[in-house]
């Protein structure tokens, strides 16, 4: 009896594993088509689609799918209205060109859905423009209602155009309270071509001073018609209160360049872009050929074609409004988690520029993250599951975020702590502890051995593994506020701590050695800290540091108020001629068609007539990332100073931010940096002519090896 049980146990576990891998199987071939067509097919329809909550919509179809049979026309339902030339029958698409003109996708990095506009990154379709969403255009009124203290709501029609999203928002400012009222539809905005109506409620029971309210949209072309502000009375009735038409000038604009056009009842937003139509030859392949399971061969354009008004062949739009109204934001699930996953493999994939430098197995990456996600419960389920696929790149700038991340490790207790050689140490404390010291050495946390401890926190980071050291240590000890973390020391004591002080708020005394800005070491050397001094203030030291034979320039950080280095004006007498910068234009999936432009540090306003003639010495440790590179690549490059400490995170080249689904973004490495001499960079960093490491009794007794170290430099001794 009990053998027949373990074989039918086995039978049904059989089972329910086959049917899950059909299921990661699917995923994966939708993820694939997914990505190309986002990212490379060009038509007009691709422009009219929330991708994002597409890939949600996606998964929940292909996941209802209960053959290939099935599968296979839930993939043509889904992409077809959105890329008519698309063949899920291994054909390419042919048009008759005459008079027709190419539209294709040039991407410098990536711009699409990008948190913040850079010029480093855009995303643009050959003769048609960019195709960057114009993030916050709004008309806006400000009233100040006599006599209103009840509930208010806002009713309005809108449309979007372009796969924009178009929604009201309102600031409701009550007398004697300081913060306003704030209610919005971001999370529920109309995304249809269609009109739709909504009513946005902002309830209240306080006398009301002001509100201020707008339409705000996320693409041209959409409109708003019949907005109506109403209160209630005593009795509970709706009531409406007049506004001024649309075409008054008490509705404002939050850009002045803004085109609108504006009537008695409506407003739409125009279109400003310049869309000629230019000259080309394409040198790349035309289509984008898919091999996926069960002998499914899907062809996708990459070049289309397009007659003065639309891409051919142009989809019907009944069609493309039903694809449009089946896209909505919805509360976290698992279709947004495997969603995210999705989103975010197939920009690492297409964009991250490390190809050539980490080698990825993407096909395992995408298993492993949407076999995890299958079992996120919740966003912070889906936060690690996605952390733990950046880990696969080795890029510092890689992470994740999430809105309701920052509570969770908001806090820390009263002591700062360095990982270095393996061990965790006290760095400093707030005020006195008892049973704990400076240089004290932490063996475990929370009854778990440190390094076992550190390197779980390690599996979710991204960066080199100096960077990730550093990361780590500081997350190790940071949580919630007032939740409990206990130490064993290597002296035998335990000791419990409090996490009652705000970690971002105080990061000097985590994250920092020194808050001096500047300071006179003595009659032959000055001191500098880049990550404190201001552009201004760094050229108000020129004086200072002419006045003394040696140079610290300590850059232990991030130079947060003068990111183009008014310094190295004065230490390089030369132009910078390297070209180490490197930003590409995409034109093809996997990077099988790219240019390459590199340039060298642009920030150098001027080359100064009397440069700085002192011996100088650069300190760097893992801290110095991105920016801090930057300086630090030209510094050794040049042989301006000696460069003491340890070796820098190997993070540099734009951060480029996009946005994910229900609050999540992603951020990764844009620019490809190499070193000015030609060798690799990323992952690796700067390395420092003097290695140095703090002891546990440097610690003890507030010892500051680095600075040691330089003075033993200038006096001729290493």
């Amino acid at each position: 009896m009990k053998l027949k049980i373990i074989f039918f146990l086995t039978i049904i576990t059989q089972f329910f594993f086959a049917q899950t891998n059909t299921e990661i199987q699917k995923l994966k071939d939708f993820a694939a088509i997914y990505g190309v067509v986002r990212y490379f097919h060009p038509s007009d329809e691709n422009a009219k689609i929330n991708w994002n909550q597409f890939a949600a919509y996606g998964t929940e179809q292909i996941l209802k799918t209960k053959n290939q049979q099935e599968f296979e026309r839930v993939l043509k339902k889904l992409f077809v209205p959105i890329a008519p030339t698309i063949s899920f029958e291994g054909k390419e698409y042919q048009w008759n060109q005459n008079n027709l003109v190419p539209i294709f996708w040039i991407h410098k990095g990536l711009g699409i859905d990008a948190k913040k506009k850079r010029n480093a990154f855009k995303s643009r379709r050959f003769n048609r423009g960019d195709a960057e969403k114009k993030q916050f255009n709004y008309v806006f009124i400000n009233l100040n209602p006599e006599g209103m203290y009840s509930n208010v709501k806002i009713t309005y029609e809108a449309k979007s155009g372009n796969g924009g999203e178009s929604y009201v928002y309102a600031n409701l400012y009550n007398k004697g309270i300081e913060k306003e009222n704030f209610k919005t539809h971001q999370r529920n905005p109309v995304t249809s071509e269609e009109w739709e109506k909504k009513e946005l409620l902002i309830e209240n029971d306080l006398p009301i001073e002001k509100i201020n309210f707008g339409l705000l949209c996320t693409q041209s072309d959409s409109e708003f018609r019949d907005v109506k502000l109403w209160y209630q009375n005593k009795n509970k009735e709706w009531l409406l209160y007049e506004l001024p038409k649309l075409t008054n000038q008490d509705w404002k604009t939050n850009n002045p360049r803004l085109l609108l056009k504006r009537t008695e009842n409506e407003i739409k937003f125009l279109d400003d872009s310049e869309n000629g139509i230019n000259p080309y030859n394409v040198t790349w392949d035309k289509f984008v050929k898919l091999n996926l399971s069960n002998n499914l061969t899907v062809v996708i354009p990459t070049l289309v074609y397009s007659d003065k008004d639309n891409t051919l062949p142009k989809t019907g739009k009944k069609d493309l409004i039903e694809i449009q109204s089946l896209l909505k934001n919805i509360p976290f699930n698992r279709d947004i988690a495997i969603a995210n996953v999705m989103i975010s493999w197939n920009i690492f994939k297409h964009f991250s520029p490390y190809q050539d430098v980490i080698k990825t197995n993407w096909n395992a990456v995408l298993e492993k993250s949407l076999k995890d996600a299958f079992d996120d419960k919740n966003e912070y389920d889906n936060y690690l599951t996605l952390s733990r696929s950046t880990s696969n790149f080795d890029d510092g700038h890689m992470a994740v975020y999430y809105r309701g991340l920052s509570e969770t490790r908001k806090f820390a207790p009263k002591i700062a702590v360095r990982y270095i050689n393996n061990q965790l140490m006290v760095k400093n404390i707030i005020g006195k502890i008892e049973g704990i010291n400076n240089g004290d050495i932490i063996t475990k946390i929370d009854d778990i051995e440190t390094k076992k401890y550190i390197d779980s926190l390690q599996q979710y980071i991204s960066g080199s593994k100096q960077y990730k050291n550093w990361i780590s240590a500081q997350l190790s000890i940071r949580g919630s506020k007032d939740s409990f973390i206990n130490f064993q020391l290597k002296n035998g004591k335990n000791i419990t701590l409090k996490r009652d002080t705000e970690y971002i708020v105080n990061s000097d005394f985590y994250t920092r050695d020194d808050v001096t800005k500047s300071k006179e070491i003595n009659a032959e050397t000055y001191y500098v800290n880049m990550d404190k001094l201001s552009a201004k203030e760094m050229e108000e030291e020129i004086p200072n540091i002419r006045k003394h034979k040696n140079l610290i320039i300590d850059l232990r950080g991030y130079p947060r108020t003068d990111q183009n280095h008014v310094l190295l004006n004065y230490l390089l007498p030369k132009e910078d001629t390297t070209k180490w910068l490197c930003g590409r234009e995409i034109y093809l999936p996997d990077f099988k068609y790219f240019t390459e432009e590199c340039n060298g540090h642009r920030n150098r306003s001027f080359i100064s007539d009397n440069p700085l003639k002192t011996n100088n010495v650069l300190l760097v440790d893992e801290r110095s990332v991105s920016n801090a590179e930057m300086f630090s690549q030209v510094i050794k490059h040049y042989k301006l100073a000696t460069i003491i400490g340890r070796t820098t995170a190997g993070a540099n080249g734009n951060r480029n931010d996009i946005d994910l689904l229900n609050d999540f973004q992603i951020s990764f490495t844009g620019l490809k940096v190499i070193n000015p001499d030609g060798s690799r960079f990323h992952a690796i960093g700067v390395l420092p002519d003097i290695i140095v490491n703090e002891t546990s009794e440097d610690l003890k007794i507030g010892k500051d090896v680095y600075l040691e170290k330089a003075m033993e430099v200038f006096e001729g001794g290493k």
